[in-house]
């Protein structure tokens, strides 16, 4: 599991992490973006187990069948499926859970489907290079 709380490590984990955390980070981690008061950012690594991140408590992904998280899309990277589960730990923090599809294991795949919508296209962002001040 990888916490990424700021631009800068996001950034320099391009490539290794989902294109969409990556994209997740240069929208929400700008000036003034302090994790400890706006949440941050996780990925989740093959062989992590989603139901073991802190931040969102024992009960992982569902209590009694109801969702934890305030809602999850789905995108496609390719021939790759990410998936974003947004938490809201209080009234300004937030957690957002990223995903490969190919990361998860079988019950929390489809568990997580069956609460996504189809996959849609990637978000893209405004020219190709970014530069950290």
């Amino acid at each position: 599991m990888i916490r990424l709380t700021s631009l800068q490590q996001a950034l320099s984990l391009r490539g290794t992490i989902p294109e969409l955390a990556v994209i997740r980070s240069l929208q929400f981690m700008g000036y003034g973006y302090i994790p400890e008061e706006h949440g941050h950012i996780i990925v989740i690594k093959e062989g992590d187990d989603i139901t073991q991140i802190e931040e969102i408590g024992d009960d992982g992904l569902f209590t009694d069948d109801v969702p934890n998280f305030e809602y999850v899309e789905a995108f496609l990277d390719g021939d790759q499926v990410s998936f974003e589960l947004v938490y809201q730990l209080d009234d300004s923090r937030t957690v957002a859970v990223i995903a490969d599809a190919s990361c998860l294991d079988a019950d929390s795949l489809n568990a997580i489907q069956k609460h996504s919508a189809q996959p849609q296209t990637m978000p893209k962002l405004k020219g190709d290079d970014y530069e950290v001040l």
